[in-house]
C-alpha cells in the first residue's frame, strides 16, 4: 500500500486556484471490498460515517463496474474503486490496483459522530486462521458474510490476512486466508465449540461457493 496527503490546485477563473487537502491511497492486488474496508477504517479515525453510492460523475480513473463515490451526509468527499487498464498501462503498474481519493478539506468542515465504548471482554478469545480456495470472482464481502452467518454468535471478528493467486491452485482461482476470533462473554470458548463452528463455516463455504478448504 502507498498513500500521500497533499494539496491540489484547481484553476478558478478570475480568482486564486482552489486548494484542497487530499488523501490518496493505492493498494496493489487488492479488490474493491478491501479498499472499501480500508476507507471505512480511515473514516473511523476521522470520526465520520461514510456512505458508498453508485458513481454518477465523469470517470477516467476507475473500472465502470467497480467504483463508488463516498459521501458523508449529503456531501461528496471522495471516490474509491479499481483503476482501469488505461491507468495501469500508463503508469506501468502490475496486477490489479485498488485506489481512493478523499477530500480532507471538505471532511474537516463536517460534523463528527459521537464515540461509544464497549467494555474490554473479561475472558480470552480463541483465534485461528482458515484458508480456502475460491473462484476468483467471489467477493470478499460475500465470504465474510457467510463466516459471520455460519459462525454466529461465537465468531466476533473476521480479518482478511492473505489473498494468493497462482496457476498452481487453478485457473481463475484465489486462496483467501481469514483470521477468526471466537469469543464468549461468560467464559473462554472450548475447543469443542470452536471445532463445531469451524465445521459449519467450512460447510457453508462448500455449499455457497464450492470452495475447497486448505487443511
Amino acid at each position: 500500500k502507498v498513500f500521500e496527503v497533499a494539496k491540489t490546485y484547481i484553476k478558478n477563473e478570475g480568482d486564486l486556484p482552489k486548494q484542497d487537502l487530499m488523501l490518496a491511497i493505492a493498494w496493489q492486488n487488492a479488490d474493491f471490498y478491501q479498499i472499501k474496508g480500508l476507507v471505512e477504517n480511515v473514516f473511523e479515525i476521522l470520526l465520520r460515517i461514510p456512505k458508498f453510492q453508485k458513481f454518477t460523475g465523469e470517470n477516467h480513473l476507475f473500472e465502470k463496474e467497480e467504483v463508488a463515490q463516498i459521501k458523508v451526509g449529503e456531501s461528496l468527499v471522495g471516490t474509491c474503486g479499481i483503476l482501469n487498464d488505461q491507468i495501469i498501462d500508463y503508469f506501468n503498474l502490475e496486477g490489479q490496483v485498488a485506489a481512493c481519493e478523499i477530500n480532507l478539506s471538505t471532511i474537516y468542515q463536517l460534523p463528527t459522530f459521537q464515540l461509544s465504548y464497549k467494555p474490554v471482554p473479561k475472558y480470552s478469545a480463541v483465534i485461528e486462521d482458515i484458508s480456502a480456495i475460491f473462484n476468483q470472482k467471489t467477493l470478499l464481502a460475500e465470504i465474510i458474510a457467510q463466516v459471520k452467518k455460519a459462525g454466529s454468535p461465537l465468531v466476533k471478528k473476521v480479518d482478511v490476512i492473505d489473498i494468493f493467486k497462482d496457476e498452481k491452485i487453478g485457473k481463475d482461482k484465489k486462496s483467501v486466508t481469514l483470521r477468526l476470533t471466537y469469543q464468549r462473554s461468560d467464559r473462554t470458548p472450548t475447543q469443542e465449540e470452536v471445532i463445531i463452528v469451524r465445521e459449519k463455516i467450512i460447510d457453508a463455504f462448500s455449499k455457497s461457493f464450492q470452495a475447497i478448504v486448505r487443511r
